[in-house]
């Protein structure tokens, strides 16, 4: 009995473990479901609102460039933005062509972008601003000319006639590159406005002499800028190959590509001819347009200024050493800008911003100093006021604003930079450019300036 009754109650015990065993099991198993289920959950929750961020986030993107597009372009960063989708593909590579890397005007901008300016505030009434500049018996709504450059119809289809109409119209002054100019001066110096005669000083003289009297006869221009930075041929043969390999925004290949040359009987090339490497005119030159003087000097500046009528004033562009500065005083020139050309010509030069300082104290006063290359901004002219120049000149925006919509866009992007230029000299307390000066500037980057000019001496 005891042994069956043992082997009874061992069965039973057995018989409840397996049912405990099997239903801890089966909880086990649901509880996993469960798990599975909530995992799912919590997955498909978070794909919905990653879906949603992303989908909200897309959209809110869209709306915003949306948006911008209807707001016309009023930075000059902006102009950019908005011109470049706009120009041909070899609109791009001349306009924003460097030579090498473009590392010279990669360091104008940081130039800029260190220096710091000190606002001064509750100064008073600074209703009245005056952005005026006056030289050489002209007055500029704003201290900026549009420096020169080449083939403005790459731009928009006006070209240099756009060129002309919106900075006269914004207030500015225009260099007008005569010999390379896409678009004939009897079209283009109608329009009003400051205008300065730009001039490369070629190897071909007569050229040089023809285009200073056909120039200073029509009486259009107050100033003649003198290229002295570009004894060679680097960028001409470095973009030639674009120019004969890509479309051009021409309509008619049987017009002169230099219309101002082929007026005054030179160098009457057509798009065709330049298009076709083996046309008789192409043989005969290898530099259509002109051949830059590998023999240049102070004697060449002396030559254009025995050739003007008395009184003109001579502008001379690309220098940026006080050495150089001292002897364009020495031999009588008018003004001087300092620049590197935009990065264009020579890569790794200094800076032309950080030059400026110095070249501003090498004249002592005794002639006018402006500065282009890298200029952006009201703030940046602010800051080249501030370190003595006259005034600043604007390259590659010019050209960003006409392929945004012709002269229209370049007067508005002119009357923009007055507007912040303005603003700007409240901020600092000042009613007039002309009252602008290193003590505008961070004492800290004041003496950086102030230590760059004393090593240079």
């Amino acid at each position: 009995m005891n042994v069956l009754a043992t082997s009874t109650g061992g069965g039973g015990s057995s018989s409840s473990s397996s049912s405990s065993s099997s239903s801890g099991s089966w909880n086990r198993r649901l509880l996993a479901v469960a798990a599975a289920k909530a995992t799912a959950l919590v997955l498909i929750g978070l794909w919905r609102y990653c879906w949603y961020k992303n989908h909200k986030e897309e959209k809110n993107e869209k709306e915003y460039h949306q948006l911008c597009a209807r707001i016309p372009p009023r930075s000059i960063a902006e102009f950019e933005q908005a011109a470049l989708p706009k120009l041909s593909p070899l609109a791009r590579v001349y306009f924003q062509y460097f030579s090498d890397p473009g590392v010279t005007d990669q360091a104008c901008r940081t130039f800029y972008r260190s220096l710091r300016l000190l606002p001064t505030i509750l100064t008073g009434d600074v209703r009245n601003i005056d952005t005026t500049l006056t030289l050489f018996g002209k007055t500029l709504e704003l201290p900026v000319l549009v420096a020169p450059s080449a083939f403005h119809v790459l731009a928009c289809p006006e070209g240099e006639i756009a060129t002309a109409r919106g900075t006269g119209a914004g207030g500015a002054g225009y260099c007008y590159n005569w010999m390379l100019s896409s678009k004939l001066y009897k079209d283009v110096l109608p329009e009003p406005g400051v205008k300065w005669l730009h001039l490369y000083m070629f190897e071909e003289r007569d050229l040089v002499e023809a285009s200073i009297k056909t120039a200073m006869a029509t009486g259009a221009f107050s100033a003649i800028l003198l290229t002295c930075d570009h004894p060679h041929q680097r960028v001409q043969s470095r973009m030639m190959p674009f120019f004969t390999t890509s479309g051009f925004p021409y309509s008619n290949l049987d017009d002169s590509f230099f219309p101002n040359q082929g007026a005054m009987g030179f160098h009457d090339v057509t798009l065709k001819e330049l298009l076709d490497p083996n046309s008789s005119k192409m043989k005969e030159r290898a530099n259509p347009g002109g051949t830059n003087s590998a023999q240049l000097s102070w004697d060449d500046v002396k030559w254009i200024q025995s050739m003007v009528p008395p009184g003109t004033p001579i502008v001379a562009k690309g220098i940026l050493s006080a050495a150089d500065a001292k002897q364009a005083v020495q031999v009588g020139v008018d003004a001087i800008v300092v620049s590197n050309h935009g990065g264009r010509q020579c890569d790794l030069a200094v800076p032309a911003i950080e030059a400026l300082p110095v070249v501003v104290d090498a004249v002592q006063g005794k002639i006018p100093v402006f500065v282009d290359s890298g200029v952006r901004s009201s703030s940046d002219i602010i800051k080249a006021l501030c370190l003595g120049a006259t005034g600043v000149m604007l390259g590659r925006p010019a050209l960003w604003a006409l392929a945004c919509g012709g002269s229209d866009a370049l007067e508005r992007m002119f009357s923009v930079l007055k507007a912040d230029l303005q603003d700007d000299l409240r901020s600092l307390g000042v009613l007039s450019i002309r009252d602008l000066g290193r003590q505008h500037l961070w004492p800290p980057d004041r003496e950086r300036i102030e230590s760059i000019v004393a090593s240079c001496k």
